[in-house]
């Protein structure tokens, strides 16, 4: 429920790594891809996007900032684990700093939401002071090198299309886009190429913006 995904505000986890955690918790990554932790993150990422389709407000921007502090909370948790990049683990480690780009870049949107409805009360406590799209920026370049190391062409086109997306390095997330796009062409069977392309057609029609009429902050529709 909300309070289960929102209680790690409240909680130690904000910012000390548990490294003693239930054995479901420490294995479910060798099992489905993705951490208890990441899961959570996920959660709040649906939540976001629920709420970017209603008429934004001051309740909803609070509300907004709520999940995706807890969101990048709690794939902190996940990233930071000792064994976080071991071969069983690379995929949700890969998928955690794919999403935590995203909310880096919500992060720094939606406190200039706050500031355009005059809420000073919300408290950055991961200290970002503004610094949200630069560590979006090397969340996502990492992501890059691990999943261009061990050769993951889908992840490469889902870091290619959310620097695109997000307007961070937007050229080389195109230009990762299309190299990939060839080289999957060249090695992969026309079938194969096939599902790719329409994959990447439905994923040009994802919408990831905090909508605001009366807003010109960049990103922002």
């Amino acid at each position: 429920d909300n309070h289960d995904i929102l209680s790690i505000l409240q909680s130690d986890d904000v910012h000390t790594i548990n490294y003693i955690r239930p054995y479901l918790h420490s294995s479910i990554e060798s099992i489905s891809d993705r951490g208890i932790e990441a899961i959570k993150a996920a959660i709040c990422i649906t939540k976001i996007g629920i709420l970017q389709h209603q008429e934004i407000n001051e309740e909803i921007a609070q509300t907004l900032i709520q999940y995706c502090q807890a969101g990048l909370a709690h794939l902190s948790q996940s990233l930071n684990q000792k064994d976080a990049k071991s071969h069983e683990k690379r995929i949700n480690y890969l998928s955690c700093l794919y999403d935590k780009a995203l909310l880096l870049w919500w992060h720094n949107d939606i406190m200039l939401l706050l500031k355009e409805y005059n809420i000073t009360d919300v408290i950055d406590i991961f200290n970002f002071k503004g610094s949200e799209l630069q560590l979006a920026k090397a969340a996502l370049r990492e992501c890059r090198e691990l999943s261009e190391k061990y050769r993951y062409p889908l992840m490469l086109l889902l870091i290619g299309s959310r620097q695109v997306e997000l307007n961070i390095e937007k050229a080389y997330g195109e230009s990762l886009i299309n190299q990939t796009m060839k080289n999957l062409k060249e090695t992969k069977s026309t079938i194969d190429f096939v599902h790719v392309t329409d994959w990447m057609k439905c994923m040009k029609k994802r919408n990831i913006h905090i909508v605001n009429n009366e807003s010109t902050h960049v990103g922002r529709k």
